[in-house]
């Protein structure tokens, strides 16, 4: 997936730099791409099985919250 080109000037942008958050374009980002303000998309999985045939989730992906550095 690639690294996004977004210039990181909004706090949110800012604070998930600072928390160590990777931030890159989804290929599932839909409507939100549309967005005028900032905004994040979050969830359970990987963001490369979203959205596709097969999309899946494993169920620790759902019980154990992922840890930021």
């Amino acid at each position: 997936m690639a690294k996004s080109n977004y210039t990181p000037i909004d706090k949110i942008i800012k604070s998930a730099n600072l928390l160590g958050i990777e931030s890159y374009g989804s290929p599932t980002l839909s409507d939100q791409a549309l967005l005028d303000f900032p905004s994040v998309k979050i969830g359970p999985g990987n963001s490369k099985r979203s959205h596709s045939a097969d999309e899946y989730i494993y169920v620790d992906e759902l019980l154990t919250p992922k840890s930021l550095p």
